[in-house]
Order: structure tokens, then sequence, then C-alpha cells
């Protein structure tokens, strides 16, 4: 395609987007997630307090998305060797371990707990958590084969699918992804991918900043090594070889020409963080809490107001009897006449309890509704840790939807690595894993071609309360004599014991000393 159809097929997802306005509610949720929530107001005497509850409750939702360690697991769909193609050999256990544990190992390398926490904020912001993968050529891994995977989160406003009714990614017809990128930076990729010097200079500045997610992105470097322009990378699927084609441009040159990428998935992972009929981008869960925290916002404002106004009372005097009115301290106002019928201070009305009532009965509503409770804010007095646990199971079931749809993405990502292990790792190569003691293993990725796998997520328990569980039951053994002294301390959870292993060794000193001593006095009975 040209770079012309290319921006072409943009402008429509940027039509689609302002229509369903999606570039203004993100801006909006992240405004109010930032707790600038007063901006556009035009009020000077009123006070602007933010009681920022949206932000308390979404970091709350998020942790509890991914609160539960998961771990992927794959395995290999196996067939009798006569319903399979030549040379598809069966593949061993010891290949599905080794393949499990090398993706727990880039898993700890893309830094992906750190991603998936940005990402889940990304989601709850504005609807999506887009998870972007690419193959890095020149990535350096400290032998002769080079590149890896990387992975990047995409905002959901970049993310232009082909047909934005579809929610599964592996069935677009093409997906864009756009980014503003510094000119001269994109002229050097051009060049490096072969791109002459006058189509080159075809690479412009442009000021089209108003479809990238947030306000603070409308900000970019004054002069000339800040200008920046749109770069927008095509993927679509060859309808001849099923694999994945991409193509970068501009909106009026072409930065890289059209190149067969060997995937055979779009290495794009998605999840809605609440799903919209026939609709690829979700509702945000801050959408729904705006008008609550706006009105929290303004019956604060008020209250405060009010507070201001009436602290001090005014006083009504009669100017037949009082010439001039002084709130000086200590100064003598001249009266003729009787004071009582000199001055009286006006009293103001009180404000009513339900200023004060309503906004916290409806942030705890809120709140409630959202699953955030007590127990998960740590509100309440840990001393019996099994009903803690039911009542956080149940505390979060509202969020058991977003969980699943969490899951499914991590598995998605699972399978578009594989692709490209199985694309781009063409030669054997090394790999230290981090469960078998730094120790290097060579590891061959043929065994990947021609074989359907399956991907499975397992889900361990939640850290914290896992933890406290675990604390309470070693008391228990610990108490009734069950489990010694270094039993119990070498099973208590990281961190709950200062130097342990400090303490072990004195243990293990005094446990020989007193084997010592023993030996000593049953030598001198004998």
């Amino acid at each position: 395609m040209q770079a012309q159809d290319i921006w072409a097929l943009y402008e429509y997802g940027v039509d689609f987007k302002n229509r369903i306005d999606l570039y203004d509610t993100t801006a909006k949720n992240e405004r109010f997630f930032a707790g600038d929530q007063w901006a556009g107001v035009n009020a000077p005497d009123l006070p602007k307090p933010v009681v920022n509850f949206i932000k308390r409750a979404c970091q709350q939702r998020i942790a509890e998305v991914r609160a539960n360690p998961v771990k992927v697991l794959f395995s290999p769909i196996e067939y009798p060797t006569f319903a399979t193609s030549e040379g598809c050999l069966p593949v061993s256990d010891d290949y599905v371990s080794l393949l499990c544990e090398l993706f727990e190992t880039d898993w700890e390398r893309l830094k992906l707990n750190y991603v998936n926490l940005d990402g889940l904020q990304d989601a709850c912001i504005s609807g999506d958590y887009i998870l972007y993968s690419y193959w890095d050529a020149l990535a350096q891994t400290g032998q002769l084969a080079r590149g890896n995977i990387k992975v990047e989160a995409i905002d959901n406003v970049d993310y232009y699918p082909g047909n934005p009714n579809e929610r599964d990614v592996q069935k677009q017809p093409c997906i864009i992804l756009a980014r503003r990128e510094i000119v001269s930076s994109v002229r050097a990729q051009a060049k490096a991918n072969g791109r002459s010097n006058v189509e080159t200079e075809f690479i412009e500045p442009d000021g089209d900043n108003l479809y990238q997610s947030g306000d603070m992105a409308k900000n970019e470097l004054e002069g000339q090594a800040g200008k920046k322009c749109v770069t927008l990378l095509c993927l679509y699927r060859d309808s001849l070889t099923g694999n994945i084609f991409a193509q970068k441009t501009t909106k009026n040159a072409v930065i890289r020409s059209e190149w067969d990428t060997r995937l055979k998935r779009y290495p794009v992972a998605m999840m809605n963080w609440e799903k919209r009929k026939n609709c690829c981008f979700g509702r945000a869960e801050i959408t729904g809490l705006v008008p609550v925290q706006r009105y929290i916002n303004q019956m604060y404002a008020m209250s405060m107001l009010f507070t201001m106004q009436s602290a001090c009372p005014k006083p009504l005097f009669n100017q037949g009897m009082i010439k001039a009115w002084s709130n000086a301290v200590g100064t003598a106002i001249p009266v003729n006449g009787d004071i009582n019928a000199a001055v009286k201070y006006l009293e103001p009305p009180s404000l009513p309890s339900d200023a004060y009532n309503l906004p916290e009965k409806l942030m705890d509503k809120t709140l409630e509704m959202l699953g955030v409770t007590a127990i998960e804010l740590g509100n309440v007095n840990p001393t019996n840790m099994s009903a803690m646990a039911l009542a956080r199971k149940a505390s979060t079931v509202p969020i058991e939807t977003v969980r699943t749809r969490f899951y499914s993405m991590v598995e998605d990502f699972a399978l578009i690595w594989l692709d490209m292990i199985a694309a781009y790792q063409t030669v054997p190569r090394w790999a230290t894993l981090s469960g078998t003691g730094k120790k290097a293993i060579m590891f061959d990725a043929a065994a990947l071609h021609e074989k359907l796998w399956s991907v499975k997520i397992d889900v361990g328990e939640a850290g914290v309360f896992s933890e406290a569980n675990t604390v309470t039951t070693l008391v228990s053994l610990y108490k009734d004599g069950v489990i010694n002294a270094k039993q119990y301390i070498e099973r208590l959870p990281d961190g709950y014991c200062p130097m342990r292993e400090r303490l072990l060794a004195e243990l293990n000193s005094s446990a020989s000393e007193l084997v010592t001593e023993k030996t000593k006095n049953q030598n001198n009975i004998s």
C-alpha cells in the first residue's frame, strides 16, 4: 500500500473514535485520576478541594486483579503419528518443562509484572490494556546469536483496528499502531531501510498531537530538535501464506517497505476493563465514577465556603447611634444611647447535616459496590485470619470478570511469545534459566514448528493473605509442640523475620554445643 492509503485508514479510525468520544473520555478520566478535577471551572472565590476517592478505588481494583501470581504452562497438542505431517515428532516432557522455564525467565527479563501494573492502570483509566510485542534483532544476548523479544504497552487511542466492531485481535483484517516520533529519528530509520534522500524529505514535522492520550501529550518541546510527526505501523495478514506482513509510513512517505514478519499471529494482546457489545474498545472504571467524584468535590467546596463565610458573624449597627464600626482588637466604639439597641450580630443558618453525611455515604456506597471494603483497604484488625480470608474472597467477586479477561490476555501473549520464538530463533542458542541456579542450557526452537500448542494459566494464592494464614498456622503448630523453633523460623515467609539466616546459624551453633556437652557428660559417666 502507498503511504496515503495507510493514512486514509488511520483517518477512518480517528473518525470512529471521535464518534464514540474516546479521545475526550480518556483525557477526562486521566485528569480525574491524576487529581486535576477542577479543570475548566471558572470560580475564583470558590474553594476547590479534591477528595480523590477515584484514585484510591482504582488502585485497589488494579491491585486485586494482579494480586494472585500467575504461571504459564505450555503443552503440545499431540496426535497419532500417521495423522501428522512428516518430520513432526512428539515433544518430550523435558522439552516442555524447558519451554515453560524459558518463558518464566523472559517474563522476568521483560519486567512484565511492572508492565502489567502500568497496563492495568491504563485499562482502568481508558478502558483497554494493549500489549505490543516485537523482535529486536540487534539486542545483545551475550553470545553469537542476537535478537530478543521486547514488549510495550500501547494506549488505546493509538490502536486502530481494521474492524473496530470485532473484539478478537486475530480476526482483524489489519491493525495500525500510531505513535509520535522525532522527525530526525524517523528520517534515520528511513535511510537505514534504504529509502532515498528525496523520499526522506517528505518526512516532515506536524502538529497532529490532538489524538494522543492525556493532556500532557499536547505539550511538546519547542525548536527543531523536538519536532515530531505521526508514524503508522500497519500490520495485515497475507492471504496466501497466512503470515503477518508489516509496513511503516508517515502521512506522505514510506519509512520501511512491506516485509514479512514470519509471524502467524498479530503481535498484539488486548483486554477490556469492561466489555461493550460489538465494540473492540472497552469501558473504563473511572467513566462511571466521574459524576460521583464531581458531586463529592462540589459538596465539600460549598461546605467549606459556607464555613468560611459564617465563621465570623456579621454585625448590624445603628448608624444614628454609632458613627463607624471597627473590628480592630481593643478599639473603643462610641455609642449614643442604649447599647442593646445599637448593635446586633447576624446569626447565619446552620448547615444541614446531610451536607456532610450524604457525600460520605455516597462515597462509601460506591466503594462497597466496587468491592473495595474495609478489609481490602486494611482498615480492620486481623485477629481472625480465616474469617478475613472468607470476607476478602467474597469482596473480590465484582473484580472476577476483569481478572478473567486479564488471564486470557496473558494466554494470548504467551501464544505470541511462542510464535516469535519459533519464527526468529532459527538456530539453537544458549538460555539462562532462572529455575536452574543460573545454569546455561542449549535451547532449540525447531520442535516448535508444525506443532499446535495449548496454554494454561496456573493462578496462585494472593500474597498478603496467604502469608498471614501461613504465619498463623505456624504459630499454632509451634505452640502445640508439633514443630521446633528451627522448623518454625525456616518456614516463615520472606520479610517476617529480620536476619533469619543469622538466627538459624545461631540456633544450629547452640544445638551443636548442646550435643557436644551431652557427649562429654556421657563420657564422664562412663
